[in-house]
């Protein structure tokens, strides 16, 4: 940040190396803490990673049809309120690519709902989830909209995601 702001006319080429190579993981990280509650935050992150790469590891596409990574397309959540408490009503959701296969479907969704039970267990947290995982074609829009999409991009990064892969010279 220094260096940004000592000259005015920076292009981001004229950084060292480490640098550039830097650069694309300070973005992301802007995007680690959620527009949720901090107490909610708090007891989610206790479970999160292990949740998260638990799915991943089932979800990791290795098939060289597809030219994605992750049968997963995103997280979301919901909660009853936004406000600071002690108590909340949530449900997860994960939409799923639509060429996802029914015994991974079926995989996904028993972590997820594990991922659930876990969270009310430690917080005490009341779990209304309808599903828990499903496809893209089979989920609607209206259904997406009254939840908020998780982002997990520092995970991501932790694990080297090549969508943050920057070619330095």
């Amino acid at each position: 940040m220094e260096i940004i702001n000592e000259k005015t006319d920076l292009s981001i080429s004229q950084l060292d190396k480490d640098f550039k190579l830097a650069l694309p993981f300070w973005r992301a990280n802007r995007y680690f803490r959620s527009a949720l509650p901090d107490s909610f935050n708090e007891k989610l992150y206790l479970i999160l990673d292990k949740y998260i790469s638990e799915l991943e590891d089932v979800a990791t596409n290795s098939l060289p049809q597809y030219d994605f990574s992750s049968f997963i397309k995103g997280f979301y959540l919901n909660l009853d309120s936004i406000e600071e408490r002690d108590f909340y009503q949530f449900e997860f959701f994960f939409l799923l690519r639509d060429e996802v296969s029914d015994k991974l479907q079926s995989a996904i969704q028993d972590i997820v709902e594990k991922f659930a039970e876990e969270l009310v267990e430690i917080a005490g947290y009341e779990d209304i989830s309808d599903m828990y995982a499903d496809t893209e074609t089979n989920t609607s829009v209206k259904y997406l909209t009254n939840l908020i999409r998780f982002n997990v991009d520092s995970y991501s990064l932790r694990k080297g995601d090549a969508d943050f892969v920057v070619e330095a010279e």
